[in-house]
């Protein structure tokens, strides 16, 4: 028998974005965020060249664990401390979405027809009617997403609130990318590669199988770990 053995484990992680060289600005967001998720392992991604032994010295300062950076502007640097540097995400599409949704949150899932027009509902929720197809992704930094359509596989939608899909969600679903908790991901039919809340994620070879093709929303459990549920259950 061999002593090497190999185990998966599911972990908690979120991933931080850094698009200024404003150390201040950095410290101060790295500091909100921290007080939401204390402890949390971290991978850290930048679109400029910043410091990155001041950034880990900042993340640890503030109680998060960083892992690794993402192949970029701070590669070089990690490579020449021996810390850990993961693979670029695959190009991607960035879409525009369509303007803020006409519908309410709390009649979400409630509709029976999509809205006839798009306008500002004054909950800042952004909507999105067409088809995200293989290789495009949807970012929205405030409020929730509402897609009224269906997802590819190979897709991405990423939310900083919550994600609503009337439709067939496929592809990767990542709700709460801002590390708010309070999120949910609400699926017409969950058939996901990969579904995440605030940072906990689940693959799709992990989710239950009662849920797959069904109506499902998904939220963070007081124990962290990622709740199932039917929308509609019999």
């Amino acid at each position: 028998m061999s002593d090497i053995r190999l185990n998966g484990k599911m972990v908690s992680f979120t991933r931080i974005t850094l698009e200024t060289d404003n150390l201040a600005r950095i410290e101060n967001d790295i500091g909100e965020l921290a007080n939401k998720l204390y402890g949390m392992p971290v991978i850290v991604d930048a679109t400029i060249a910043l410091p990155l032994d001041h950034i880990l010295d900042l993340l640890r300062k503030q109680g998060l664990q960083p892992l690794a950076v993402v192949e970029g502007s701070l590669a070089e640097q990690a490579r020449a401390i021996q810390f850990p540097v993961l693979a670029a995400d695959p190009a991607m599409q960035r879409v525009t979405p369509t303007e803020p949704a006409a519908e309410p949150k709390n009649n979400t899932f409630g509709m029976k027809n999509k809205p006839s027009s798009t306008q500002d509902s004054g909950n800042g929720d952004t909507l999105h009617t067409e088809v995200l197809r293989t290789g495009q992704r949807l970012v929205v930094d405030q409020g929730d997403i509402i897609l009224m359509a269906d997802m590819n596989s190979g897709a991405e939608l990423i939310s900083a609130g919550s994600i609503h899909v009337y439709g067939t969600a496929r592809g990767r679903l990542m709700a709460g990318a801002s590390g708010a908790l309070n999120v949910h991901i609400f699926c017409q039919k969950l058939e996901a590669e990969l579904v995440s809340v605030s940072g906990t994620f689940c693959v799709s070879e992990d989710i239950p199988s009662e849920m797959i093709g069904q109506a499902v929303y998904i939220s963070l459990s007081n124990d962290g770990t990622l709740e199932f549920n039917l929308i509609n259950p019999s």
